[in-house]
């Protein structure tokens, strides 16, 4: 691990509560967030303003907690499948797509945009969040959402599940269901 990831994950981890951050320990449950990763290249990790970038595509698996740190960016495509995570923090930015299947996760944050597709397949999600903005795909296929809101943005197709897919036509998102 190099010197700035050293330093990114002491100063992070001095500045984020520890009872919202994965768990028990402040040093220990960071290391355990960055051990799960599997990126093209940590070297480009970097800390800026508070937050950490991953300008790199990023894969997260196994992660036991429930809950990210605070202050991620992700520039590029993550992988958040096979986790324990039942909610993201507010504050966390996904510039290009996110895969969220096979999480216990219930609940994405309000105002949250995603820069490209959406895949939230097997997931325990039953309302999709206020405000919510995807530039790409929505795929909610095996989850309970049974609802679309007013107020989400879907600039590309929404894949719904066979049995879900005539109540989801009488919206105003019929042209854009599959």
């Amino acid at each position: 691990m190099n010197k700035l990831v050293k330093e990114s994950l002491y100063e992070f981890s001095r500045s984020t509560d520890p009872k919202s951050v994965l768990g028990i320990g402040r040093i220990a449950e960071i290391r355990e967030f960055f051990r799960s990763l599997d990126i093209s290249d940590n070297e480009y990790i970097f800390r800026e303003d508070g937050k950490i970038y991953f300008p790199a595509e990023v894969h997260i698996r196994g992660i036991i907690k429930t809950k990210l740190p605070n202050g991620l960016v992700f520039s590029n495509d993550v992988y958040l499948n096979d986790n324990y995570l039942t909610e993201l923090p507010n504050d966390i930015i996904f510039n290009r797509s996110v895969w969220l299947n096979n999480n216990p996760l219930t609940k994405l944050p309000d105002n949250l945009t995603i820069g490209y597709n959406l895949i939230l397949c097997d997931t325990a999600i039953k309302t999709l969040p206020n405000k919510l903005k995807v530039y790409g795909d929505l795929n909610i296929m095996r989850t309970d959402i049974i609802e679309l809101p007013d107020d989400l943005i879907v600039k590309e197709k929404i894949y719904v599940d066979p049995v879900s897919y005539y109540r989801f036509t009488a919206t105003k998102f019929k042209n854009k269901i599959y």
